[in-house]
């Protein structure tokens, strides 16, 4: 008995490295909510909890600052800078559809050079088109470091499928698909 009990002891032992966590250089000083919304931790599950008629309707995606100066500052990057993942799922999701071959004949005399130029050019066309983006939720937190205090700020936001679909269809029939 005591030997089966010292095994279990020791194999506990050796799995609590396995769950180390890293810790933090700040600490939050402020925020306007109380806790760090589960929407950046698991955005699917919340989204599911939250929003689950919507979800077969409108695609989410959330973009989070690195910490800058003022909050205003990183609430407004926030929301200036998450359309980009959204351009880049979008841009993904035509370049699965139209193959890189295709898009060098069809763009051959509209956008000469490389694949990387043919990509941006693909991008910058679909963040032309990219509308109705709407903020569903935000959350900002104030963080205190040894030698500063800086905000962060994150912004979940959703399209509306139909936008999505409609992007890809005139992006590729654009190009020649």
């Amino acid at each position: 008995m005591k030997s089966l009990l010292l095994v279990l002891f020791l194999i506990s032992c050796s799995s609590v490295d396995k769950h180390r966590h890293l810790k933090k250089d700040y600490k939050v000083v402020d925020s306007n909510l109380d806790y760090r919304p589960l929407w950046l931790k698991d955005m699917k599950k919340w989204v599911k909890k939250n929003h689950k008629e919507d979800q077969a309707n409108y695609e989410y995606y959330i973009y989070e600052t690195e910490p800058q100066i003022d909050r205003e500052l990183a609430c407004g990057l926030a929301k200036a800078k998450v359309k980009a993942p959204i351009v880049s799922q979008i841009s993904s999701n035509i370049k699965v559809k139209f193959t890189a071959e295709k898009a060098t004949q069809a763009l051959g005399t509209k956008a000469k050079g490389s694949r990387s130029s043919i990509e941006n050019k693909i991008k910058e066309k679909v963040s032309a088109q990219v509308s109705g983006v709407r903020e569903v939720a935000s959350y900002w937190e104030k963080r205190k470091y040894s030698d500063s205090s800086l905000y962060t700020c994150a912004s979940l936001v959703r399209i509306k499928k139909t936008m999505v679909d409609t992007i890809i269809e005139r992006t590729l029939k654009e190009y020649g698909n």
